[in-house]
């Protein structure tokens, strides 16, 4: 990967110490030939690992609005010779159009400004650019897209816009969503708290706290804090009616389906 080791959220990618769990979650979900959607992909972090996963056969839509990140996102796709990466440089919201990013920068909000962009408009005193922004049901269309294994979203309360842009998407293909949870952005955000979990669970979803290398049912939407969720369609075979299983467990799991 193609990183910036000023910057402390990518020197912590370098040492291995960013969302380890959450990575390997992604590991083990995706099987060759899948789809995967990273939105706010950063510098690739998930990106490249679920490239090498899915294979010539199996796609990656990377979505990165900030063009620093996005240009080191873009080095690394050309330096692992992967050609099943499609990387748009915009940001998802609920329409397709424009929109301004606020861009943090290190000497006001820390060494890990690369990872705060957002849609949202908290933030005080900050950079900003225009950027183009697509919904993912108007983007699913575009490219004739019949099937989404999963969906990574980290993007700064804008997941609300998101899941807005989405329900055409998550109604018909019913892809798995890994998604942080930040209760002080979507506060910061005039959101409730729940705001998310109320949207996933309308549409039929259920939700699994990532707690370490272990998944664990939540029936009540979080008030506070950050954590990574696993959402999951309540149709979805692969957990059952499991409170709690671990990533290896998981693992195993997917792969007697396959064999099944």
């Amino acid at each position: 990967m193609a990183l910036d080791l000023g910057d402390a959220l990518q020197s912590n990618l370098y040492y291995g110490l960013h969302e380890k769990p959450e990575r390997d979650l992604v590991t083990s979900l995706l099987s060759p030939g899948a789809v995967f959607f990273d939105l706010g992909a950063h510098v690739g972090y998930y990106t490249i690992a679920a490239a090498r996963l899915v294979g010539p056969l199996g796609q990656v839509h990377a979505f990165e609005p900030l063009p620093s990140n996005a240009a080191l996102l873009q080095m690394s796709c050309q330096a692992n010779g992967f050609k099943n990466i499609r990387l748009n440089r915009i940001a998802v919201s609920d329409t397709t159009g424009q929109v301004t990013l606020q861009v943090p920068n290190p000497t006001t909000h820390g060494r890990e400004a690369s990872g705060f962009p957002t849609i949202m408009g908290f933030f005080q005193g900050v950079d900003s650019i225009t950027v183009a922004t697509t919904s993912i049901d108007e983007y699913v269309e575009a490219h004739h897209l019949q099937r989404i294994d999963l969906i990574k979203m980290d993007i700064e309360a804008a997941e609300v816009l998101a899941l807005c842009g989405m329900v055409k998407t998550l109604t018909t293909l019913q892809p798995r969503i890994l998604c942080e949870v930040n209760v002080v952005r979507l506060k910061d955000s005039k959101l409730e708290a729940d705001a998310i979990h109320r949207t996933l669970f309308q549409l039929g979803y259920e939700a699994y706290e990532v707690t370490g290398h272990t998944l664990k049912k939540q029936v009540s939407p979080p008030t506070e804090g950050i954590a990574n969720y696993l959402f999951v369609p309540s149709s979805d075979p692969l957990l059952g009616d499991f409170e709690a299983i671990s990533f290896s467990a998981l693992s195993a799991r997917k792969q007697g389906r396959q064999h099944g």
